[in-house]
């Protein structure tokens, strides 16, 4: 297992094996935090796993396993640097929902003032683990002893980025950055041949 901490709320693993033409990448993420859930702190503190895999530079598609919830994306139209709702990985959160100010139609994410329904409650419990488990196909051209890059990242925020977007949130308040990497694992996997066949094979006959 492949495994990154920076010292801080918690420890990431990553494990890869290969399933004919698919990859299939096993993550853990681990609360360090003694006598609390992680993230800690109020309801609009979040944070979620991202796991990007690629090969010769191009995303490998999705498969199977959770994906990073909306919530890590922001309301501007279309996908902006920094949001990362709809990737493959997951979230870690207590997610509600109500009307602002008692007006309007239900949204999410809201503050636990205008809260009337818990979506979500995804938050890891102390010392415990979050496992998933994400399946990722290979490419047709896909050959012996090419390289797979994965990267897996634990990534915590202060506020929902939303909000943030929509307030002009700045980057850093009282010394504190609105978002931070406390976990990253980076490493390389190299296709076994016998694999890199029966991605040839499936590809062959999908062209039949």
């Amino acid at each position: 297992m492949y495994s990154g901490v920076f010292g801080g709320p918690v420890s990431a693993g990553v494990t890869v094996e290969q399933d004919g033409g698919d990859l299939r990448v096993a993550t853990e993420v681990q609360n360090l935090v003694e006598g609390h859930d992680w993230p800690t702190g109020v309801d609009f503190r979040n944070a979620f796993l991202v796991v990007e895999v690629s090969l010769a530079g191009q995303p490998l598609a999705q498969l199977d396993g959770d994906q990073v919830p909306g919530w890590a994306s922001d309301d501007v139209d279309g996908r902006q640097e920094g949001d990362y709702g709809g990737l493959a990985g997951r979230g870690y959160a207590k997610a509600l929902e109500g009307r602002i100010n008692d007006l309007g139609d239900p949204v999410s994410p809201v503050s636990f003032i205008d809260a009337d329904t818990l979506l979500a409650k995804t938050k890891i419990p102390a010392g415990q683990v979050g496992p998933a488990v994400f399946t990722f196909e290979l490419s047709a051209d896909a050959s012996p002893g090419d390289i797979v890059d994965v990267r897996t990242r634990v990534i915590y925020r202060r506020l929902w980025r939303a909000i943030a977007v929509t307030k002009e949130w700045p980057d850093v308040v009282q010394g504190e950055p609105f978002e931070r990497t406390v976990a990253d694992v980076q490493f390389t996997h190299v296709l076994a041949g016998v694999d890199a066949d029966l991605v040839f094979e499936n590809g062959f006959e999908a062209s039949l």
